[in-house]
């Protein structure tokens, strides 16, 4: 028999009581998974960002690809190219 929930003294055994989830808990877990989400969502705009410079660079026109401050979107788009 397992003794380790009984009382000391009359020996009867005490109910296992579970202990309950703590508020700051369900907070601490939905803040996880926030900053999850960020760093993801981070990760993704500098993975498909160059993909759409490689695009943007392919329409643009010759005298546009070399202009300082560099612009994403070409003022005259050129699929000719």
């Amino acid at each position: 028999m397992n003794t380790e929930n009984a009382h000391p003294i009359t020996g009867q055994m005490s109910p296992v009581v579970q202990p309950q989830s703590a508020p700051w808990h369900q907070g601490l877990r939905w803040g996880l998974t926030s900053a999850t989400h960020l760093v993801a969502f981070v990760i993704a705009v500098v993975m498909v960002f160059p993909l759409l410079w490689m695009f943007s660079t392919s329409v643009k026109p010759a005298e546009e690809m070399f202009v300082f401050p560099p612009h994403l979107l070409p003022s005259q788009w050129h699929v000719e190219n």
